[in-house]
């Protein structure tokens, strides 16, 4: 229980009074037509529907990409699909006005272009000086979605054209990543996984083991179509999610 003798007071009612005058003041025209006999009316609602009748709002500006998908680097392309590897905790965004990729890390922009070490040491600066954070922008900064493995595994086998071991071994790794998870969710398939780092890492891994007598004679060939397969994918969510 709470006694006090200035209860209204300090609930406000100094301040809803100067709002009750201010709005009888300046906006006297749409009081005269508010029906305030509504028997439908509860004190513990609040419709903010016809605010934008006192303050109308103006369009933000819209923020075009005056570049096409040819003119954006090797290390941006592949910066985006590292985007697609993150987890559902890590934040990393495409920047549309400029043409990079930038990692949030603390609420501050890091690029994941350009020499790392000194964008490290750029970032651990501003953490430990406590520099105003950095404002997240979504009419230009677009967080770039995560990559399903399934979709990966489709591109990856597109790419082998055929060429074994390469166009089976898609196959091989579903198998062997669902035994991962199939301890704890025996009902999981390929299309509940996301290709992050740590997948990318296992599905190098399995093909190493898998292909162990043979990896100096398809060594060359499996990076080229692996990366085939992240640019592909990179320069077909830029196209989409930012170009268009």
């Amino acid at each position: 229980m709470i006694t006090m003798d200035n209860m209204r007071q300090m609930l406000g009612e100094n301040d809803i009074d100067t709002m009750i005058n201010h709005i009888e003041e300046k906006f006297s025209e749409h009081i005269i037509h508010t029906q305030n006999g509504d028997d439908n009316f509860d004190e513990n609602e609040l419709n903010f529907s016809h605010v934008n009748k006192l303050y109308k709002t103006t369009e933000g500006q819209v923020i075009e990409a005056n570049y096409s998908i040819n003119d954006l680097s090797n290390n941006v392309i592949m910066a985006t699909f590292t985007g697609m590897n993150r987890t559902n905790d890590e934040l990393v965004y495409f920047d549309k006005s400029k043409g990079n990729v930038l990692m949030y890390v603390q609420g501050y922009f890091t690029p994941m272009t350009g020499d790392q070490s000194i964008s490290g040491q750029i970032l651990a600066n501003r953490i430990t000086n406590r520099e105003p954070s950095d404002f997240v922008d979504e009419t230009k900064h677009i967080l770039i979605d995560r990559l399903m493995l399934k979709d990966f595994l489709i591109e990856f086998t597109k790419n082998a054209e055929g060429i074994e071991p390469f166009a089976s071994f898609t196959e091989v790794f579903s198998a062997e990543i669902l035994k991962d998870y199939s301890g704890y969710d025996e009902d999981i398939t390929i299309n509940d996984l996301t290709f992050t780092g740590h997948t990318q890492e296992k599905f190098h891994k399995v093909f190493g083991e898998k292909y162990q007598h043979r990896v100096n004679e398809l060594r060359d060939k499996y990076t080229n179509i692996f990366e085939l397969s992240c640019e592909n994918l990179a320069k077909k969510w830029i196209i989409n999610k930012v170009l268009k």
